[in-house]
């Protein structure tokens, strides 16, 4: 297998907190991509996103492990270049659903530029943009 993963926020961050609901499940969900040699990536808002949710629920050095560390997991980190911002934008303005994150279109924006075909997430909404993998099944 050797294809690349775009990680999602949610399940970084469950992968981080061994006390969060979703850990369990997102710790198998890479194990088992892990043990058929699935590499993992994901865009450099989604870090930023991270280190922000950690700085403001657990302080500012659980948010420096965090990227001291995340690379254990990430192999690869895609900028943010601006005609991924433009795609993301596109998307976002799109969109009609309240509560909207940025960070995802961006997501699908990468995604769809270098082709990846999957986006490990907990979040649904990422079914309306095409992409008919969803991790959120236990």
């Amino acid at each position: 297998m050797s294809e690349y993963f775009l990680l999602d926020t949610n399940v970084l961050l469950a992968l981080y907190w061994p006390h969060d609901n979703l850990h369990t499940r997102a710790v198998h969900m890479i194990t088992g991509l892990r043990d058929k040699r699935a590499q993992f990536a994901t865009v450099s808002l989604v870090i930023q996103e991270c280190v922000t949710v950690i700085s403001m629920r657990k302080g500012m050095d659980a948010a420096k492990d965090f990227y001291a560390h995340y690379g254990t997991i990430i192999e690869k980190v895609v900028r943010f270049d601006e005609h991924i911002e433009d795609e993301a934008w596109r998307i976002f303005l799109k969109q009609k659903k309240k509560g909207t994150s940025f960070v995802d279109c961006a997501l699908v924006a990468t995604a769809n530029k270098l082709g990846m075909k999957d986006i490990l997430t907990y979040d649904k909404w990422f079914k309306s943009c095409g992409f008919p993998l969803q991790y959120t099944q236990p």
